[in-house]
Parts: structure tokens; C-alpha cells; sequence
């Protein structure tokens, strides 16, 4: 199985194409992937385009897509959703989503961590968003969902947490203290964005526990589209 997988919930949009055989216990192959800086007007589109044509496939070839849904950028996780959704409608292909922390998580173990992680993400103004994994050896156990943070609990954490990782840690706690004290060992806080290539990898290894399909909504409910009957406007003048 090809799977096509897109990540855009974080300042680096990537897309990955993946494979396994017909051996489900085989390892998961990265055909081909490419990253860049997130912009406005789709950048991963043409990603996708680029991939392919590294990989030698033609679109056909893609047998499901798989995309990072988030916590992230609220505007890359919409565009990344339209197009999987687009692309699903037009070739009948299976879609799902994928956490974007649990991409985070998966990235980490892919660069050799092990151990406990604390993935922190940006959320709403003046919010975080925090999770817990335990990676050991081939596998990634939640130690603690997701969960909205105050300010005061990421300090808490930063005191508490032996790692802690994620896309935006550099710019989350500059101004929270180091984590130094009498006779105490430096925290580690390690840069690490949730990649297509996790994402892919996460949906072929069957790790994630809870990977839903992405349904459109103009499928499940044709009422929604419809827009109301004309109406009448009183003339007041």
C-alpha cells in the first residue's frame, strides 16, 4: 500500500510518500518526501507534485492519504483537509487524520529518542497544548492525552518534564526559567516538527490508536449546501 501523507499544522509543511508490501510486519519505506516553509496559497500542492515525480509514480499510484490534523495552524490543517477531501470525491480514495502530536512523538523516536517526551504545542491565545508519550524501542505509548495549559502548568511542566519537544519550544519558553537549580540537571527542550513522513508511518504501523476517516460533509448531510428560499425585504422607505 502507497500511502500519501501530508503534514501542514506547523510553520514547516512536508509530504511524504510511503509504502509497506504485502509483509505487514515489513518496514515502511519513504518513497520520497519534501518539506518547506509554510505560505499562503497551498505550497504543499505543488509538495505533492514535486513528490510524485521524485518518487517516478503517477497520481493513480496513491491507494490512501493520510494527513496531520492538528493541534496546529488552523488555516494549514482547512487547506490540507479541502484538498484531501478533493482528492477523495474525485478518485474514491480512503483519507484519515492522524494527530499532529503523535507525529511529533514519532519524529522524535525516528531521530533516536527513547524515554519520556512532553510534546507542547501552541494554542488558543495565551494557551497550550500538551500530551505525554513514552517511546520504548519500536513502540509509542500515550502516557497522558491531550489537554488545554495555562501558562502557569507549561512552568510547572518546564520544572517537571526531563524532555520536552515540539515545534514551537524555542519560542514558548524563552522567558520561562531554565529549569536550574541547587544541584539540579538542565532540562532538554529539542525543536522537532510533526512530519508527513511520521504521519505515513504512523498509519502503516497501525500506532495510532484512533485514526478517523475524513468524511465530507456535502456527503454526510446535502442539506447543509443548500441555501435558504428567497425572501422578501419590506421596503421601510
Amino acid at each position: 500500500m502507497k500511502i500519501l501523507a501530508i503534514d501542514s499544522s506547523s510553520r514547516v509543511r512536508s509530504v511524504a510518500l510511503c509504502e509497506r508490501g504485502t509483509d505487514e510486519c515489513g518496514p515502511v519505506r519513504v518513497l520520497a518526501e519534501l518539506s518547506s516553509p509554510s505560505e499562503r496559497g497551498g505550497r504543499f500542492a505543488s509538495l505533492i507534485t514535486d513528490v510524485l515525480q521524485k518518487a517516478g509514480l503517477e497520481r493513480k499510484a496513491v491507494d490512501k492519504i493520510a494527513i496531520g490534523v492538528g493541534p496546529g495552524s488552523a488555516a494549514g490543517i482547512r487547506s490540507t483537509l479541502s484538498f484531501a477531501i478533493g482528492w477523495q470525491i474525485a478518485n474514491g480514495l480512503t483519507t484519515c487524520g492522524v494527530s499532529s502530536a503523535w507525529a511529533v512523538a514519532a519524529e522524535a523516536q525516528s531521530e533516536g529518542m527513547t524515554g519520556g517526551v512532553s510534546v507542547i504545542l501552541k494554542g488558543p491565545i495565551g494557551r497550550f497544548i500538551h500530551a505525554s508519550f513514552s517511546i520504548e524501542g519500536s513502540g509509542i505509548r500515550e502516557a497522558s492525552p491531550l489537554r488545554m495549559a495555562s501558562i502557569g502548568d507549561v512552568e510547572s511542566l518546564a520544572l517537571l518534564s526531563d524532555r520536552l519537544i515540539g515545534p514551537d519550544v524555542d519560542t514558548i519558553f524563552p522567558s520561562i526559567r531554565d529549569g536550574l537549580g541547587q544541584g539540579e540537571a538542565r532540562r532538554e527542550r529539542v525543536t522537532i516538527f510533526p512530519t508527513a513522513k511520521a504521519v505515513g508511518s504512523l498509519v502503516l504501523n497501525h500506532t495510532v490508536p484512533a485514526i478517523c476517516p475524513l468524511e465530507p460533509l456535502v456527503l454526510s448531510n446535502p442539506t447543509f449546501v443548500k441555501a435558504p428560499a428567497p425572501r422578501v425585504i419590506p421596503d421601510v422607505s
